[in-house]
């Protein structure tokens, strides 16, 4: 029977890579299905003569969200890759093997 901390640390592997990747999910379809439509519709009015500073300025700020977003994004999967090692190598759940008794030996 499975001890108490392992059981936990299986449970927290389980949450966190599934948080993580719930994270890198929505922020990748939000940066997708908002932000770039509204920033190809900017950039093609940026190459105009008489854009508004306005136009720049929105187009400034939806850039910084997009670089935010992205950088989330490879922060989350980077912790996802973690989890997934740390399970494959028995992470937090990995019991420690009891050390071999060496004295008392009789040869």
């Amino acid at each position: 029977m499975p001890s108490l901390p392992a059981v936990s640390g299986t449970l927290l592997l389980f949450g966190g890579f599934h948080l993580a990747g719930a994270v890198v999910l929505l922020a990748s379809l939000y940066a997708g299905v908002v932000v770039q439509p509204e920033i190809s519709a900017l950039r093609s009015q940026l190459h105009k003569a008489d854009t508004p500073a306005a136009v720049q300025a929105e187009f400034d700020g939806l850039h910084q969200l997009a670089v935010e977003l992205n950088g989330g994004i490879l922060i989350a999967t980077l912790v996802l890759v973690g989890l997934l090692a740390a399970q494959s190598t028995g992470g937090m759940s990995a019991r420690r093997r009891p050390q071999r008794r060496t004295s008392g030996l009789q040869w």
